[in-house]
């Protein structure tokens, strides 16, 4: 029935599409413009929502891994991999109307889309694997609340919903483009299959490695097996990441100023998508895991400023959430699991995008280019962001010294938790231990003026970094048009 049900659905609006398409007018073709991006946003916030419902796809099986040597599981998160490619592809065809993200959605996702539905019933086997997770463990959720997540007649409907959704926004594309889409000459399809590509990895989902590598590593041991600081994992990673920000800029220097944009949101709306990705397979979405460490916010803050073009928020991301992500890289606080491994993989993932999208941003001119008078909106931005996080983190910190309910327990900036911290950082215990209570209710520490001051000087040094280079390309320029 679910099948008949949403082929049926598709068959009906597209039907009403193509019928428009030759009795239609200008006012009705207005209109369905602006149903098709209303449809869209309708699209991109389901997607969104669908990330937090259990989904055992994406579940960490520790020490089971049987899930990912299965094969008929590897063809589809290989499947799952291709209609994630939905939330760029319709995005940027329904609202840039670029012809290359057309075409994907056409000729790629349209046949991805029929797969999924005729494998309907593989979603099903995952969502009921007892391996979910999402909101399903939130203590404060009743049992009823929490059945309905795994409720089937509540989880078709929105799954059928997802995909009328995309059926009708790839044939709204298909009938609006109409013979533009076709491929005419060798540059076309050239272009075609390098997009797909990079949209293809770009969109990767973060459980999608443990399903290529058939499992992960679980041995603390051995230079090979285990992520961890200094292993050789984590030197390679760091080897990579400007190899990877040098060859996407040759590429995408190439490119119009548009082109170079729709570059740069596209690498923000997949990392939206994958950073968020991490809370399906968490046991419980605790205050820990709420998304306001520097490195977590980035993903919002980043797509902001590149849809809203900000200077102040441009220069907040640009500088203090870079330095955030550039101490993950050096301090690689990851799983003690392999290189695949669900949360190493997001670690690496977050934390690499981070740096390449606003260092590509800045570099191929999508954002505004930073100015010294700018570090006022550094300082500034980054002493509203630590009060806010005090006043938060402080708040989820006061509540579990007042309950021991172990939901509050945070390490926001590493400023809350002396043991984690410690862990981390041994020298820094001392800073911990000459405290105050405000109200008897806030702790005060001489950690949290030490966090303050070393995170805003780096967050400066990093600002001047980036003048310099500024002057250095600039003066680089100078010679080049001389010569």
């Amino acid at each position: 029935m679910f099948y008949a049900i949403t082929f049926i659905s598709i068959a009906i609006i597209v039907g009403l599409l193509i019928l428009n398409k030759f009795k239609g007018n200008d006012k009705t073709n207005g209109a369905l413009s602006v149903v098709s991006k209303i449809l869209c946003i309708a699209y991109l916030v389901l997607m969104f929502i669908n990330i937090f419902l259990p989904d055992g796809i994406s579940a960490r099986l520790y020490p089971e891994q049987e899930q990912y040597r299965n094969v008929g599981n590897l063809f589809f998160v290989l499947l799952r991999w291709a209609n994630d490619l939905s939330v760029i592809a319709l995005t940027i065809s329904v609202f840039f109307k670029k012809k290359s993200f057309s075409r994907i959605s056409v000729y790629f996702l349209a046949p991805v889309l029929v797969l999924c539905i005729s494998f309907f019933s593989k979603y099903v086997a995952f969502w009921n694997n007892g391996h979910g997770e999402g909101l399903m463990n939130i203590r404060f959720f009743s049992p009823e609340f929490k059945a309905l997540f795994l409720n089937m007649t509540f989880r078709s409907i929105y799954q059928g919903l997802l995909f009328v959704i995309e059926g009708a926004l790839i044939g709204y594309i298909a009938i609006r483009e109409g013979e533009d889409l076709l491929l005419n000459n060798k540059t076309d399809v050239r272009n075609f299959a390098l997009i797909l590509l990079g949209s293809f990895l770009a969109v990767m989902p973060i459980y999608a490695p443990s399903y290529l590598t058939w499992g992960y590593s679980l041995n603390e041991a051995g230079w090979w097996l285990t992520f961890k600081i200094g292993s050789f994992q984590h030197i390679v990673w760091l080897l990579l990441i400007p190899i990877e920000i040098y060859v996407l800029y040759r590429l995408f220097s190439k490119l119009n100023d548009e082109d170079k944009y729709i570059a740069m949101l596209s690498m923000a709306i997949a990392l939206f998508f994958e950073f968020n990705g991490i809370f399906t397979c968490f046991g419980e979405i605790v205050t820990q895991r709420y998304p306001l460490q520097l490195c977590n916010i980035a993903p919002v803050l980043i797509l902001a400023a590149l849809l809203s073009k900000n200077r102040v928020l441009s220069v907040f991301c640009s500088t203090v959430n870079v330095v955030g992500a550039l101490i993950a890289f050096i301090m690689c606080d990851s799983a003690k699991a392999g290189i695949t491994y669900i949360m190493n993989v997001h670690y690496i993932v977050e934390h690499t995008k981070i740096v390449s999208i606003m260092i590509l941003s800045f570099a191929l001119g999508v954002l505004p280019p930073i100015d010294k008078k700018d570090l006022k909106n550094v300082i500034i931005g980054f002493s509203i962001y630590y009060a806010a996080i005090y006043l938060i983190g402080g708040t989820f910190r006061g509540l579990y010294d007042f309950t021991g309910n172990d939901y509050w327990k945070c390490n926001y900036l590493f400023m809350f938790d002396r043991e984690k911290t410690v862990a981390i950082a041994g020298f820094v215990g001392v800073f911990f231990d000459i405290n105050f209570k405000l109200f008897n209710f806030y702790t005060f520490s001489l950690m949290n003026i030490l966090t303050y001051c070393v995170f805003l000087g780096l967050s400066i040094g990093y600002f001047y970094l980036q003048i310099g280079i500024k002057k250095i390309k600039a003066k680089h320029n100078r010679k080049a048009v001389e010569n």
